[in-house]
């Protein structure tokens, strides 16, 4: 049998230990890691920038304390063709990348809640002009009713009275007091109204409460996906002029995962209460329903025992 020539690898090249001379030449020292900032605080660095330019706390200390930070960063100058001066290049660009991300983010979100509010506004609008109407309505049906109910009752009577059985009408009395079924009908139809116009109100309030939750749990998804990408970066540019890993966690994630987790939850909730808001206008829509068909059966069964007591006296 052949045999073969044992395999010989070749062994790695021993790279010899960097010289401090080298070390310096490649990574920052000591106090410059402590001066310039670390990948937490370059992203502290992007909300002061964001925060500069904020219009809504323009004019406050808030504001003025971050410009004044955001000035102090730009003013550092490190000597040419050091690693600091490499590292801040490095850092600025993605400073201002997460600065934008924000920016945008927070102009979405206002946008968004902006056009929720109209439509809250236009949804108000159209219910208290219909509830203007319905009290107008109401006064006048005031005055109104018993002509409606007289004649509603007569021409129903004659309708009804073609098509309803000798035998049905006889026992429930439904073929001639039908003016009693629209006096109940009328009345049941102006409180099922009133009731139906809060339960539009609470819907448009709750639709309202859920554009915001979903534009907020946007903004919030879209700020964590340009963070971790951040994040990568700065964590590369500190390993690369340090030598050394950054082993710190990123503390705005955590945050933005709470706030994702609130938000989800109380989205939940209220979609489930605009679900229950549509169960109750159809339970409600059903009950009147129900209360005028029992008050009309009631009203014919007396009058159906007043018939057999005057056959039964007679």
């Amino acid at each position: 049998m052949e045999q073969h020539a044992p395999v010989v690898r070749a062994k790695k090249a021993h790279k010899p230990p960097l010289s401090a001379k080298q070390k310096s030449r490649m990574f920052m020292g000591a106090m410059s890691k402590l001066e310039l900032p670390n990948p937490n605080e370059a992203i502290d660095l992007a909300y002061t920038f964001h925060s500069a330019d904020d219009p809504t706390i323009a004019g406050t200390l808030d504001q003025e304390l971050c410009r004044k930070e955001a000035k102090h960063f730009l003013a550092r100058v490190a000597k040419s063709g050091t690693p600091e001066e490499a590292y801040l290049r490095s850092i600025g660009p993605i400073i201002h990348t997460y600065c934008r991300a924000l920016t945008r983010s927070k102009q979405q979100l206002d946008r968004k809640i902006e056009a929720a509010d109209t439509l809250l506004e236009a949804e108000l609008a159209r219910l208290t002009s219909g509830t203007i109407s319905l009290k107008a309505l109401t006064l006048g049906l005031r005055f109104l009713q018993p002509a409606i109910v007289v004649v509603g009752g007569l021409l129903a009577a004659r309708v009804l009275g073609k098509v309803v059985p000798d035998s049905f009408s006889d026992a429930t009395g439904t073929g001639l007091p039908t003016f009693l079924i629209v006096g109940v009908g009328l009345a049941s139809w102006q409180v099922s109204t009133q009731r139906f116009n809060q339960i539009a109100r609470s819907k448009a309030f709750l639709r309202h409460r859920e554009e915001w939750l979903k534009a907020s749990i946007a903004g919030e998804e879209y700020k964590l996906a340009h963070l971790m990408i951040v994040w990568d970066n700065l964590l590369g540019a500190w390993k690369q002029y340090t030598g050394q890993k950054f082993s710190r966690h990123v503390y705005y994630k955590t945050q933005m995962e709470t706030n994702l987790i609130n938000f989800n939850r109380e989205y939940e909730k209220t979609r489930l209460k605009s679900q229950g808001i549509l169960k109750r206008l159809v339970i409600l829509v059903a009950e009147s329903i129900s209360a005028v068909t029992r008050k009309v059966m009631r009203l014919g069964q007396n009058r159906s025992v007043k018939r057999r007591n005057q056959i039964e006296a007679e």
